[in-house]
């Protein structure tokens, strides 16, 4: 792999180890860098009082220490401490012993065996050198939070209880100055957190007891005058009189509800006939029986019906002695129509006047209906307030009891914590403490080294040119050597062929086909002797007919059959070289032949076998064409007549190479495979990938073929190729220059 891409590799090296080298020295000569840091302690801190609570804001547990040396490590990049150090008084906090920490003082005067007056001495000057300063660390920021935050560089020591503070520079004293500055700030603010929080918290404790008294004082009395006024209230809670008073509402509302429901009904649907235009079936269809009795007791209405009965009686007894003409009876039978005309308009009148009756009443009973319904919901709902409102007294007091009780408990609570704040702030120790002081670095104490900066480019270098080299290798897919075809295709090898462009005794070879006709002596020849002796010791089976193919087209297919069909004859073998491709032949053209009679016309019975084959200029090896091109080469491909032209074949031949179609693009080559002794699958570098070249020997196996082992074509010489070596060595040998 280094080989094939050894230029790129060291081009990659020289770019990236130079560049690496020539930064490191020009930076560490003309911008040399050091480095000043201090350390901070943080303690475990016990309590001699077993009643402090683990993890309070003076005492920290060791379980809590990561936690806590964390939220330090935060609290020193804090805005608020990273200010203050270019303030103009903050050299007063820090050493005037009644404000200050003098932590700091501490350990310097320790270290420099000195005393207070003399620690405090040099904090002064030096903070007056760092505001002198300013500028060239804050350049022109106005705060300087957010470049200290830039440049510092906190972290916890590892696996100690040590928190680093450092800062790099060229200045070495302003460095330092800073550096301890911070530190400085950090302890004076970890003060003052101290002591407002614990002021706060005993405040705010104070402030709770005080109202929880209150509120207790205020539940005790609330408690007694609910008591007193809902005394009479409480007795109703479970009083069976109430209960059975509300159950005999709620049935006589259910049964008011139903009846409200069909007046309703009868209410609905009078409206319904309202806006309507009534025969007068459905108005006696729509009247109640007692509006039907009624209108047929009506006094004119039956003056009517006595009178209309009369004259009908007097026309039947002049109809015995008269006929219909007669004068009489023709008054009475007018006076007849006169009466049934009054009574069809006194019924009309009557029923229009019943139904609006009738309308009247459904709509009374309708309006008394609701108001029962109403009425009964009232008093239901009344019965059942009253109920709930005891019930809802008796929880309002249990909550009440239950408040008074939660809050007597929390109140002695509170003055627990108010005992145990105070014990704290007697009894614990400071655990924020100064390790070491920055210390001013020596002109020789540089940051880094040129020679570990110099080795780690170089190393760079190897890993990220090796690295693309890898990388480009993983991305080309392509089958490129005789591992890959064994390991990742899983099939067996028959022949390496070398480009033949590569090979110096075949460049004066035109057509690749011929090579092995007319450069016999050529390590590209001989790659096809080799093929021809695994041919014919792949199998125990006679292999007499040859199925050469390819996963797609432009692999050099046609080329491998030609020359390795040249390469049996010249092994003694008669041989007949089929072109069966008929999408695209090209058999006839390597070797300047004639395609008017070919393998389709054989098939079609159009010609004879012995008139189709063409003697070639090799001896023993015969060449028979496509022919005339098809209309459906597969279904002619796969006809008894090819099967039977195969057997005979077989007859004539010790080998039949058939130059088939690219098994992927057509189904021509489909059929031959199962009737072939055997397919060779032809591979080339720079196109067949191993995707590709898998589903071509998954295909053969699904069509049950006789696949006898793959071909590696075009391999390449050139940049670590796999025939490098081989063409020295076998020109060496055979004594013949490149």
């Amino acid at each position: 792999m280094i080989r094939r891409h050894l230029l790129m590799v060291i081009v990659l090296f020289i770019i990236i180890a130079g560049t690496g080298i020539g930064l490191t020295v020009y930076t560490y000569q003309t911008n040399p860098r050091y480095e000043a840091e201090a350390r901070v302690r943080i303690d475990p801190a016990t309590s001699r009082d077993p009643r402090m609570v683990a993890g309070s804001d003076i005492v920290v547990p060791t379980q809590l220490m990561d936690q806590f040396i964390q939220t330090q490590v935060r609290m020193i990049t804090n805005a608020e401490v990273l200010d203050r150090v270019f303030e103009p008084t903050f050299a007063n906090l820090i050493a005037t012993p009644a404000t200050g920490l003098n932590n700091n003082e501490r350990t310097i005067a320790r270290e420099r065996r000195a005393d207070l007056d003399w620690a405090r001495n040099l904090i002064e000057e030096r903070h007056r050198q760092l505001l002198e300063n300013k500028s060239q660390i804050l350049g022109d920021a106005g705060t300087p939070a957010p470049v200290l935050r830039e440049k510092l560089s906190v972290s916890q020591v590892l696996r100690t209880n040590l928190i680093s503070i450092r800062m790099q520079g060229s200045n070495r004293e302003l460095i330092t100055n800073t550096v301890n500055s911070v530190v400085d700030s950090y302890m004076l603010a970890v003060k003052e957190d101290r002591k407002n929080r614990n002021d706060r918290r005993v405040d705010n404790l104070l402030a709770q007891s005080r109202n929880l008294e209150r509120r207790a004082e205020e539940l005790q009395r609330d408690i007694r005058n609910f008591v007193a006024e809902n005394n009479m209230l409480f007795q109703l809670v479970g009083n069976q009189e109430l209960v059975s008073r509300m159950m005999l509402v709620e049935r006589q509302w259910i049964e008011a509800e139903a009846e409200l429901r069909e007046a309703e009904l009868n209410y609905r649907q009078m409206q319904r006939l309202a806006e309507q235009q009534l025969t007068e079936g459905q108005i006696l269809e729509a009247l109640s029986p007692m509006m039907l009795l009624q209108m047929e007791g009506d006094r004119e209405m039956v003056m009517l019906v006595a009178q209309k009965h009369d004259l009908s009686r007097r026309k039947e007894s002049l109809l015995e002695q008269f006929g219909p003409e007669y004068q009489a009876i023709k008054t009475i039978n007018s006076q007849i129509a006169t009466v049934d005309q009054q009574l069809e308009s006194r019924r009309a009148m009557l029923m229009k006047m019943l139904l609006d009756q009738q309308r009247v009443q459904t709509t009374t009973a309708y309006a008394q209906a609701a108001e029962t319904v109403e009425l009964l919901k009232r008093e239901y709902d009344k019965a059942r307030a009253t109920a709930s409102d005891a019930a809802a007294k008796q929880a309002q007091y249990e909550s009440m009891r239950q408040e008074y009780e939660t809050v007597l408990e929390s109140l002695n609570e509170v003055r627990a914590a108010i005992r145990d704040t105070q014990i704290a702030a007697e009894v614990s120790e400071n655990v924020i403490s100064i390790a070491e002081v920055a210390r001013v670095p020596g002109p020789d104490e540089q940051v880094g080294s040129p020679v570990l900066y110099g080795t780690l480019s170089v190393l760079l270098a190897v890993l990220f040119s090796a690295g693309m080299a890898m990388m480009v290798e993983l991305v080309d897919n392509r089958v490129r050597t005789p591992q890959q075809v064994a390991r990742t295709i899983q099939m067996p090898m028959l022949g390496i062929i070398p480009d033949g462009r590569e090979d110096p005794a075949t460049r004066s070879v035109s057509n690749l086909s011929q090579v092995a006709m007319n450069a016999p002596q050529s390590l590209f020849a001989e790659s096809f002797r080799q093929l021809r002796t695994s041919l014919l010791y792949s199998s125990d089976s006679d292999l007499k007919t040859l199925l050469v193919t390819s996963p797609q087209a432009g692999e050099g297919k046609t080329m491998v059959a030609s020359n390795m069909a040249v390469t049996l004859a010249n092994g003694g073998s008669k041989v007949l070289l089929v072109d069966t491709n008929f999408r695209r032949p090209a058999v006839h053209t390597q070797f300047d032949l004639q395609n008017t009679t070919g393998l389709s016309s054989v098939l079609a019975r159009l010609s004879d076998l012995d008139e189709a084959v063409q003697q070639t200029q090799v001896a023993n090896m015969e060449v028979l064409s496509c022919g005339p091109l098809p209309p459906s080469p597969a279904d002619l491909l796969g006809s008894q007549a090819m099967q039977d032209l195969l057997e005979k074949m077989r007859e004539r031949y010790d080998a039949v190479v058939l130059d088939g179609p690219p098994m992927l693009l057509v189904a021509d080559g489909h059929v031959l495979a199962s009737m072939v002794d055997g397919v060779a699958l032809v591979m080339s570098t720079k196109k067949t990938s191993r995707g590709v070249a898998m589903r071509t020997k998954r295909m053969l196996q699904g069509l049950r073929a006789r696949l006898v082992g793959g071909i590696l074509n075009r391999v390449r010489a050139q940049k670590g190729g796999y025939f490098r070596e081989s063409f020295r060595a076998y020109y060496e040998y055979s004594g013949r220059k490149k």
